[in-house]
Formats: structure tokens, C-alpha cells, sequence
């Protein structure tokens, strides 16, 4: 299946209308690690789309998230960051260079004590340090 196809797939599983905006944050998201914010989704695919506004960006994020298909996180810089992988995983942001990295985590089996009678629908985690890269500098 091609990736517009998967794209369109994606958001008519979740009852969203797929726009050629919508379609293309889709697509841009999925094949990003980088965690971008709305302003770096908005000027990578400003090119491609001109009419492209902020805008549309924000409320199509905020589209994605409600429906499942991305994950917000805010990093250090307390900008909100995106990340198309919603399956269960780690982040870990560097707090020299900024970015952020994805690790395996097994929250299933992760022990978290005081929380009896509650009711957890999400989990996170959520790193911050120096990466290999900035401490070899």
C-alpha cells in the first residue's frame, strides 16, 4: 500500500476527513523520529503546500492526538513535540543538544506503588540528560 494510501487508511479508521493538509502531517509524522513541534511540521511542509497554515497545523495535531493516531510530549524547552509512534516506549531528551530519542521500555511490567484505585490510561516516561554525541563534544 502506498504511503498517501496508509495515510487516508489511518485518519477514515478514525472518522477524520482526510484533507491533502491532514494527509500530509500524517505522512510527515510518521517518518520523522525527531519529535518535531508544530512550527518545524509547519515549515517542512510549508514548500510543499503553500497555503498551508499554522493554524491548520495546530488544530490537525490536536486532531491527531484526540484521535490516537500521535502522541504529545513536552520536552525541555516546554514546546510541545509530536511523535507518531503511539505504541509503549521511552523518551529520553538531551538537555545540551535537544533532541529526542525514543528507547524500548516495558511499562506493562513497570511497578509504580501508590497508585491503587486509580485508573491509568496513559503511561509515560520520560528521560532527560546528555546523549553520546554532546558528551563526546
Amino acid at each position: 500500500m502506498k504511503e498517501i494510501d496508509c495515510a487516508i487508511s489511518a485518519l477514515r479508521s478514525k472518522n477524520i476527513r482526510p484533507s491533502i493538509a491532514r494527509i500530509k502531517i500524517l505522512e510527515y509524522l510518521s517518518h520523522t523520529t525527531a519529535h518535531p513541534t508544530v512550527e518545524v511540521i509547519y515549515h517542512s511542509l510549508l514548500p510543499e503546500i503553500p497555503t498551508l497554515s499554522k493554524a491548520t497545523v495546530y488544530k490537525t495535531m490536536s486532531l491527531l492526538v484526540e484521535a490516537g493516531l500521535a502522541r504529545l510530549l513536552y520536552g525541555e524547552d516546554c514546546e510541545a513535540h509530536y511523535d507518531a509512534n503511539i505504541s509503549d516506549h521511552g523518551h529520553f531528551q538531551c538537555t545540551r543538544c535537544g533532541r529526542i530519542y525514543d528507547f524500548t521500555v516495558d511499562l506493562d511490567n513497570l511497578e509504580a506503588e501508590g497508585l491503587e484505585g486509580f485508573t491509568v490510561v496513559e503511561k509515560n516516561i520520560f528521560f532527560r540528560g546528555a546523549c553520546p554525541r554532546c558528551l563526546s563534544d
